[in-house]
């Protein structure tokens, strides 16, 4: 039984669908002049940026369906996000409450597999929320699209479950990794100015 679902609240990804929404209506009002005007080359084109921009709209709709952190009784579950081979930054990870041993934040050029993303380490680092297991293995989970406040409250239900399996379970909450997080990230791009 599925207890929450997290779907990305993210306004820049938001603002930039909204951007591709009003675009496409100044496009449509353009095509209706452009017809009542006798201009048919001009619509055309027009209404091929129309479908250009419709079908942006729809990947990105399709990004956000696709993107959820299912949290179970007795386990988080990560849909893998589909792309070319070598290039996936999400898989399909699973992590059971039991096995959880530590949860911090990273950000990463790596995949949720820690493997290289693609044939070369040029990409943007994601943020990843990561579970330290009892095995000792790390799994990840790409929190890329999802806002800061999700992020805590993900990390917060989490916790809430691990307790319950586990009464020595003790970390700082969601918005205090957070913040810890943002300050060591902040450190790192100074020393790496300075350099």
């Amino acid at each position: 039984m599925v207890k929450k679902v997290y779907y990305p609240k993210s306004i820049t990804f938001y603002c930039i669908l909204l951007l591709l929404l009003s675009l496409m209506g100044l496009l449509i009002g353009i095509t209706v002049w452009m017809f009542l005007n006798s201009s048919m080359g001009g619509a055309v084109i027009c209404l091929l940026f129309g479908l250009v921009l419709i079908s942006l709209m729809l990947f990105g709709f399709i990004i956000i369906i696709k993107t959820r952190i299912f949290l179970y009784q007795d386990r988080v579950f990560v849909c893998g996000k589909r792309g070319k081979e070598g290039s996936v930054i999400q898989f399909e990870t699973e992590i059971y409450y039991a096995e959880i041993e530590k949860i911090y934040l990273i950000m990463s050029e790596l995949n949720s597999l820690g493997e290289i993303i693609g044939y070369r380490r040029c990409h943007v680092p994601h943020p990843f929320i990561v579970f330290a297991c009892k095995d000792g293995i790390e799994k990840r989970i790409d929190v890329a699209l999802f806002s800061k406040k999700q992020v805590a409250r993900i990390i917060d239900d989490v916790m809430v479950q691990v307790k319950t399996f586990r009464n020595d379970f003790s970390i700082m909450c969601g918005k205090e990794m957070l913040n810890e997080f943002f300050e060591q990230q902040k450190k790192k791009n100074k020393a790496s100015r300075k350099r």
